[in-house]
């Protein structure tokens, strides 16, 4: 998907709202929670405490 310069991250219905696939949620989440460790040690954000 990487060298597909027709892939797409996120699509958009007819009334603009954006769709984004499960997983592609999980890694953005991952991520997120990564640099908010990252920034401050012993702090979760708020998801990754439920």
């Amino acid at each position: 998907m990487c060298d597909d310069a027709a892939a797409r991250f996120c699509d958009f219905d007819a009334a603009g709202h954006c769709s984004i696939l499960p997983t592609t949620q999980s890694s953005i989440a991952a991520l997120w929670k990564a640099i908010i460790a990252a920034e401050r040690p012993g702090v979760l954000p708020i998801a990754a405490a439920e």
